[in-house]
């Protein structure tokens, strides 16, 4: 394996910014030294072995520097070597690099890329660095062998970026222990789950290679892939990029299932195109093609070169984008692979192949218009399906807004060159100006001149004017910065990856709860510095971003000129927005050369000020730091700590619960969790919910429920997790066991099916605080963004609030046509009287009111736990208990309903049944009142809450 390239330091100092942007590595000794130090037990040695002869047959024993009886025992016996060959005996198939394998060497190969990379002492002979992402969804199977293919190239100098695209297994935890000791591998995590391209797009944005490739995670190359693209690259004039023969292969690698043919993934290109074609278009698949298409048809088509070796190995399997149904390429037919391209692929290649044609460049000198943007904000031509998309900035603008004044008349020119290119619109206000300089006539810049906005306001006359409508970023500007050519990109992924419920920065502070005037007491995280990302109590407003759907703001909320930054962290903090200051390498931001003092410099010098800026603005709404730190704990709920580490993300208060190893199960129903597991602590919200999961063979569905619980915006509540696997069969509980997601959950297991009447009954009686509000969620639904935040702010608006219904739509997007019940229906205990049960929506409610409800009220006619109409069986005397005012309806949908998939009760038993299982329930009486409680005089005043 190449040394980490000394290049990378020199590249913006990518090494060092990427420990500090994703916190993935943090050491310097090589990986493969301890690997080749390892000492292994030769027990099972053949009492034959020889090493000198094994020594003298295969040359590449002596190249790796390992012990003959360690190569042997772990390479040597895959490859089927003879242990002691004759001296007469020629090499049989040395372990070296060559594309000339045989059917089986795939095979071989990722039987050795399962134990550990290969270790090959090789000359370098591109010195250029080469960036080898690897973007990874959900393979944690396959990973580990990718990630040990690529750190197995030879003849070149390389980083490897793995890049996961929220994953909800193991993936992230094995790709930081195989990188904790090679500082030339980066581990980045997005969270949120985009889409592959999206994933390869950070990949690239992270990466400083001269050559760029990809290798997916569930495949391998060849250990001499990359470096012979690059001899071919480099042999042919005029050559951007190469790519390698390939098959499909068998999930085990031994079988081809396909003729070999140029693969699209194999595409190894140089980092300078991007200037001219752009990025990878932000799609959930079919990405690849039009990408290259696009290169060649700007370039020319003899810019790809294609080599005949098959040197990349596909594995096929049901996860594949090209075989995942909606989405495919091929189908796999009794062993073969046959082209069945979807119409969704079909349609979107008809649309950019259009496009490009189009747009190509022309004899008469037109110059090529086929450029996609990163982050993509508008795509020119249509896609194949609604479900394509993987571009969360799709329609939005990019608005910066900026003062400036006469003597920072040069740095602004400076400044503008950097970050206009970044931006869609920029509002310009020049105070002290008496006509607009030539430098900043241009068509994006709405400039406006001195006193047009009531006086000199100084700084704050940037806050004159913001986009409405909820579709653009704002982005906050100094004209003494000299912003970096990936500053927006990055500045809005975070934006994106933080789910829009944030401000982030690049330059921030921490108030100490005393002597807040000492500027010196502050955890600072300053611009030039590197930092990891954490959550602060100001940012600066030279390199503040938001979504206009989450913080408004108007020149009132500024008061008089100056102190903008605490007056942008004192509205943020009345509108409960958390400020967070994104991971950044050392001089990321840069300042052009400055005269004037700067607000730090003031505030060293005159602390007083300081400590009465902040006693007079912040300190009023900062609550002690309140809202940084439930922003902390509820990252800490949702993500484990590899997540949020390889996302960058530091928690200074909270600690995210460790990695846990699944306990095996040996009685029906076991608390998965280890002995003395601390719980996220968080500071206390006057909202606290339990929120109780539970399904039955919910493979399918199980990543999409626990990760909307896992991304629900912050807001006054807290809320723990039970977890509750009703005997799935399909691997469902294994999921729940090994998901990074909601690392703090509870998981419970029962032994055999007993239907969701008692596994919910199981998961609310294991709540013992009768205050609490729990959340019943169905395995195979999910819930909306803000459902939590929505239900909270019931809760808290009226103070009689025993329950609440919120409204569903289903996986189709169609909204539930019922009405909910009536005040006359629920204060007459009539709900059993109406023709429809309207309680099959989002359903919380105080525990203490699930007291009335019997184990009696759950079975059948027999004696058995219900197993269908299991909602109308825990409703109906749930609601028997509460008056009208007692109960909230939330008419927005806040609940994602799966109906009609073959786990579902409908399926199971048949719609008959469920009509003769409703009919016997509804026939049940009404159960009476046991416990009452005060109406509030609050609610009274308050006749519009539901």
């Amino acid at each position: 394996m190449a040394a980490a390239p000394a290049c990378i330091e020199r590249q913006r100092d990518r090494t060092t910014a990427s420990d500090h942007l994703f916190l993935g590595v943090a050491t310097e000794c090589p990986r493969l030294e301890r690997i080749m130090s390892e000492k292994t037990p030769f027990a099972e040695m053949p009492p034959t072995f020889d090493a000198a002869r094994y020594m003298s047959a295969y040359p590449d024993v002596a190249q790796s520097g390992l012990d003959p009886r360690y190569h042997y025992e772990k390479y040597g016996k895959l490859l089927e070597r003879d242990p002691a060959p004759r001296n007469d005996t020629a090499p049989v198939r040395p372990l070296r690099p060559t594309g000339a394998w045989g059917v089986s060497e795939p095979a071989t190969l990722d039987a050795i890329f399962a134990q550990g990379p290969i270790p090959l002492a090789d000359e370098v002979r591109h010195p250029e660095l080469v960036s080898i992402i690897v973007p990874n969804y959900n393979k944690e199977r396959w990973l580990g062998r990718a990630i040990h293919s690529a750190l197995s190239q030879v003849g070149v100098e390389f980083e490897l970026i793995v890049v996961d695209d929220g994953s909800t297994d193991g993936s992230v935890a094995l790709a930081q222990r195989l990188a904790v000791d090679l500082p030339n591998v980066h581990v980045i995590s997005l969270l949120r789950n985009f889409g592959c391209y999206y994933a390869r797009n950070i990949g690239v944005l992270h990466a400083c290679g001269t050559f760029i490739t990809i290798l997916d995670s569930d495949d391998i190359m060849s250990l001499d892939r990359i470096a012979r693209q690059i001899d071919t690259l480099k042999s042919m004039p005029g050559a951007v990029a190469s790519r390698c023969a390939h098959r499909s292969w068998t999930a085990d690698l031994r079988m081809p299932i396909s003729s070999p043919k140029p693969c699209e993934a194999s595409l190894l290109w140089r980092r300078s195109i991007l200037d001219r074609v752009g990025w990878y278009d932000s799609v959930r698949f079919g990405g690849d093609a039009e990408f290259r298409l696009r290169l060649q048809r700007t370039y020319g088509n003899g810019a790809v070169i294609d080599l005949p070796d098959e040197l990349y190995f596909a594995r096929a399997t049901q996860e594949s984008l090209t075989t995942r149904e909606g989405s495919q390429v091929f189908a796999v037919e009794q062993g073969v692979l046959t082209a069945a391209i979807s119409p969704v692929r079909k349609d979107y290649a008809d649309a950019f192949t259009a496009w490009q044609e189009a747009n190509m460049p022309t004899p008469e000198g037109r110059a090529s218009a086929m450029r996609i943007e990163f982050p993509q904000v508008d795509r020119p031509f249509l896609l194949g399906g609604p479900g394509q998309n993987a571009s969360p900035s799709l329609g939005q603008k990019r608005v910066g807004t900026m003062t400036s004044f006469p003597a920072r008349r040069e740095s602004l020119k400076a400044t503008l060159v950097t970050i206009l290119p970044q931006l869609d619109e920029l509002m310009l206000y020049l105070n002290g100006y008496d006509e607009v300089p030539d430098f900043a006539e241009d068509p994006k810049i709405r400039v406006t001149l001195g006193g047009a906005t009531g006086g000199d306001l100084w700084d704050n006359r940037k806050y004159c004017s913001f986009p409405k409508g909820g579709d653009a970023y704002v982005l906050v500007l100094d004209d003494n910065l000299i912003y970096p050519p990936d500053y927006a990109a990055w500045m809005i992924h975070y934006v994106e990856m933080l789910g829009r419920t944030c401000v982030v920065g690049a330059h921030g502070a921490i108030f100490p709860e005393q002597d807040h005037g000492d500027v010196k007491e502050r955890p600072a995280s300053h611009f030039q510095d590197h930092h990891p990302g954490q959550f602060v109590d100001v940012v600066s407003t030279g390199s503040a971003v938001w979504h206009n759907s989450t913080l408004q703001l108007s020149l009132n909320d500024f008061g008089g000129p100056g102190i903008c930054d605490a007056r942008l962290a004192e509205a943020a903090a009345r509108q409960e927005v958390p400020l967070f200051c994104v991971p950044r390498p050392r001089d990321w931001l840069q300042t052009y050369e400055r005269s004037e003092q700067s607000p730090l410099d003031e505030a060293r010098q005159e602390p007083e000020l300081c400590s009465g800026t902040y006693d007079r603005i912040i300190a009023p709404v900062r609550q002690g730091g309140h809202i940084r730190r439930r922003m902390e704990a509820h990252l800490a709920l949702g993500y484990d700590a590899d997540t949020l580490a390889s996302a960058g993300i530091s928690l200074r208060e909270v600690e995210p619960p460790p990695n846990l190893e699944v306990i095996p199960q040996r009685r029906g129903i076991t608390t998965v969790a280890a002995p003395g597991r601390p719980a996220a602590q968080r500071p206390e919200e006057p909202i606290r919910f339990h929120i109780i999961v539970n399904g039955w063979n919910c493979h399918n569905y199980v990543d999409s429920c626990l990760r909307s619980i896992a991304e629900q915006r912050p807001g006054p509540f807290s809320y723990a997790i039970t977890l509750v696997d009703d005997g799935s069969d399909d691997g469902t509980y294994q999921k729940l066991a090994g998901s990074p997601l909601l690392p703090s959950a509870r998981l419970f297991r029962i032994s055999e099916n007993a239907g969701p009447a008692f596994t919910r009954h199981v998961g609310i009686r294991s709540v013992d605080d009768p205050n609490v509000i729990v959340v019943l969620v169905d395995m195979d639904d999910a819930l909306e963004p803000d459902a939590l935040r929505v239900v909270a702010q019931r809760y808290l608006r009226n103070r009689d609030c025993l329950m609440t219904l919120g409204n569903w739509h289903d996986q189709y997007g169609q909204r539930n046509p019922q009405p909910f019940y009536t005040a006359e229906e629920i204060d007459g205990q009539l709900i059993r009287e109406v023709e429809l049960f309207n309680a099959t929506a989002l359903r919380t409610f105080r525990r203490w009111l699930y007291d009335a409800v019997t184990e009696e009220d759950l079975l059948d006619q027999h004696g058995r736990w219900l197993e269908t109409c299991t909602d109308v069986a825990l409703m109906y005397p749930l609601l028997d208990q509460c008056w009208s005012w007692e109960v909230e309806f939330i008419q927005d949908p806040i609940y994602r309903y799966t109906r009609q998939h073959k786990a579902g009760t409908l399926a199971r038993f048949g719609k008959p049944h469920k009509v003769e299982r409703l009919a016997w329930l509804k026939a049940k009486p009404p159960k009476p009142r046991t416990v009452r409680l005060p109406r509030s005089s609050a609610h009274e005043t308050d006749p519009g809450l539901s």
